[in-house]
């Protein structure tokens, strides 16, 4: 009787064995697909959320109808800074414009704090201006241009 006792306790274990090895095969693999769906996730995410790279320096607004204006965007490293100043250089507005996501080459920029004068409409619109790279030349749309000077479209170079 302790025989066959021993030999149900060895199949037993053995079973159990078996049935272990196999779930930690199935949770390797399972591992191993959630890895590669993870992959491919974030691949996607990086594509699309793209470091844009704008050389740094000062661009000025070209569009005939701001030539009595000197709209600029000051872009460095770790900042962007919009400016209007107007006779003899005498500065008006500044705004520092932090990034807010960047989608398909463009940057959404927002409103962040005043740096001289006043903050006017400059926090009203959802976005400051949505800045786009291109050839040497900065394209941006903005509501806060549209609504102070006429233009949505302003090119910087």
């Amino acid at each position: 009787m302790m025989k066959n006792f021993l030999i149900s306790l060895s199949l037993i274990f053995l079973s159990y064995s078996c049935e272990q090895k196999r779930e930690e095969k199935k949770d390797t693999l399972n591992n191993q697909s959630l890895e590669s769906d993870l992959q491919k996730i974030t691949g996607s995410i990086s594509s699309s959320k793209q470091q844009i790279s704008i050389p740094s320096g000062e661009y000025f607004a070209t569009n005939e109808k701001l030539d009595d204006y000197g709209v600029s965007l000051k872009i460095e490293k770790d900042s962007i800074i919009y400016t209007e100043s107007g006779n003899m250089g005498k500065m008006y507005n500044q705004y520092l414009l932090k990034e807010d996501k960047t989608v398909d080459g463009k940057i959404f920029l927002k409103y962040s704090e005043v740096i001289n004068g006043y903050t006017g409409d400059a926090d009203k619109p959802l976005y400051f201006g949505i800045l786009q790279y291109d050839k040497g030349k900065l394209l941006f749309e903005s509501e806060y241009t549209e609504k102070k000077y006429g233009l949505k479209n302003v090119i910087f170079k």
